[in-house]
């Protein structure tokens, strides 16, 4: 069945156990066959197997984006360090490409890293094989980073998006107060000596 774009897309999060494991299952096979056997995906059978494994709440998330009727894309929230976490596997299949997916799926994740308190969000990507990801990703304000893992695809670019600064489609965020810095004004409080 073909995939009616005028049905509306839901993105819902992927609970442990739920239907939804075996689409994004399924999901994450066709983007390892699409990609070829990359080394991103060596440890792909037991991540699969553990599905919503080191993508859990409250530290990540793993979310799903279909219509009524069929699974359409993908995306991993993963932790770094306390910090930094890790935007990954972002897949829209073909029959749901050209309608948005990817950029809701991605901002879904950026919300989900704001809320688990991340203060920014890494990624890896190939620009030679996925030129549209790599818009989508600087559109979203994502800029370059140095490398954040032990070893990265051949030819991957990092990325980096810092949460403290507004999202490009949502409000900014609370500002977030600093040691000895009025979260109001900016300015130095003093205290009394005494």
């Amino acid at each position: 069945m073909v995939p009616d774009p005028q049905r509306p897309v839901r993105i819902a999060l992927v609970r442990e156990g739920s239907d939804a494991v075996a689409s994004v299952r399924t999901l994450l096979d066709a983007y390892r066959r699409w990609l070829g056997e990359a080394r991103c995906f060596e440890e792909r059978e037991r991540e699969l197997a553990d599905l919503p494994g080191p993508y859990r709440p409250p530290a990540g998330g793993l979310w799903i984006a279909g219509d009524d009727a069929d699974p359409l894309g993908c995306v991993a929230l993963g932790p770094i360090d306390p910090g930094r976490a890790e935007l990954r596997r972002l897949y829209v299949a073909p029959a749901g490409r050209g309608r948005g997916i990817g950029r809701l799926l991605a901002l879904t994740a950026i919300e989900g890293a704001r809320a688990a308190g991340y203060g920014c969000v890494l990624l890896d990507t190939l620009p030679e094989r996925m030129p549209e990801a790599a818009l989508l990703y600087r559109s979203l304000g994502f800029g370059p980073a140095s490398p954040f893992k032990l070893a990265h695809p051949a030819g991957a670019r990092c990325l980096r998006l810092d949460l403290d600064r507004p999202s490009v489609d949502g409000p900014p965020p609370a500002p977030r107060a600093r040691p000895g810095v009025s979260p109001r004004s900016g300015s130095r409080s003093r205290g009394r000596s005494g």
